[in-house]
């Protein structure tokens, strides 16, 4: 977790100093963090055993539902 974080602060650092040249590499930096901020949630959720325990049985019960029809689809909950 500190190497992704060195790596957003080297290129934070890095596009910050050239931002007035680099729209687009600003939007690529953006995108960057919101992807390591994903990545972050995933791991915390991961490192909660008996949260991951739960999901895990969850998904497999969901799978279960979806095979024998008894899920709405989104557009059956919505009106969709």
């Amino acid at each position: 977790m500190m190497y992704v974080c060195a790596i957003e602060l080297y290129l934070r650092r890095g596009f910050m100093r050239r931002a007035s040249k680099n729209l687009a590499d600003m939007k690529f930096m953006d995108w960057l963090v919101e992807e390591r901020e994903s990545i972050l949630a995933t791991l915390e959720i991961l490192a909660d055993q008996n949260l991951d325990n739960r999901l895990l049985t969850l998904s497999k019960s969901i799978d279960d539902d979806v095979a024998a029809g008894r899920l709405l689809t989104t557009a059956g909950v919505f009106g969709g």
